[in-house]
């Protein structure tokens, strides 16, 4: 019995040690991809410069904090001062976002879910994925990655209570922008999108109805360049 009771108490332990490993390497992880997304970031400001309307920023972090309900992971948007169509979530919970794409984007909607699209790249932990040599993930799991942000961006677009039609006419929108989507193996194509989506947007409570624009996310898009 105390022998017993002795392999119980080891046993225990090990596991403690065990899940303190396993915490400490998912720190360590998630530590590894803040560090590359701040230096992307980084990057990406140094090559493009950014607009700085403090105004507009403030206004579109809001619309993402409160749509995505991210308040606890302190997101942040910044404008990048270039035509190109970009939205990307580097990593250290700041989403980057171009005039270019803003100028072409309809409406508030259509912005917000692309906005929440980024989102949800961060608050579902998938750049911890590319840390290290990202050309080892496997090809369909980045493509995976991308449907579940779509995913995740869609449903808090209708919890919030904004038009869910937006979904399919911003992806419709930044796939026109960006060729190079449809040739590129990292995402997948529009259609593909597009039907993954569908039924649920035709599901949602707030399809073809719900908050569409607003007048500040409109006059953040007249200020830009």
């Amino acid at each position: 019995m105390k022998a017993a009771r002795t392999y119980l108490s080891y046993s225990a332990r090990a596991a403690v040690c065990c899940v303190g490993l396993l915490l400490a390497c998912s720190s360590h992880v998630q530590n590894q991809s803040f560090v590359q997304g701040t230096l992307r970031a980084h990057e990406l400001i140094a090559l493009y410069g950014e607009h700085t309307d403090p105004l507009c920023a403030r206004h579109l972090t809001s619309l993402v904090r409160h749509i995505s309900g991210s308040e606890a992971y302190d997101l942040s948007v910044r404008l990048l001062a270039t035509h190109e169509p970009i939205a990307v979530a580097p990593g250290n919970n700041e989403i980057l976002i171009s005039a270019g794409l803003l100028k072409n984007l309809n409406s508030e909607a259509e912005a917000a879910f692309m906005l929440t699209h980024e989102a949800g790249h961060v608050m579902l932990q998938h750049q911890v994925q590319f840390v290290g040599d990202a050309a080892q993930l496997d090809i369909s799991r980045r493509r995976t990655l991308e449907l579940e942000a779509d995913r995740f961006a869609l449903d808090r677009l209708d919890e919030a209570g904004y038009n869910t039609a937006a979904a399919l006419t911003a992806l419709d929108r930044a796939y026109r922008l960006s060729p190079d989507f449809e040739a590129s193996q990292d995402y997948p194509t529009l259609q593909e999108r597009i039907k993954h989506l569908s039924g649920r947007v035709l599901s949602t409570l707030n399809y073809s109805r719900g908050i569409e624009d607003r007048r500040e996310f409109q006059r953040c898009r007249r200020s830009l360049p």
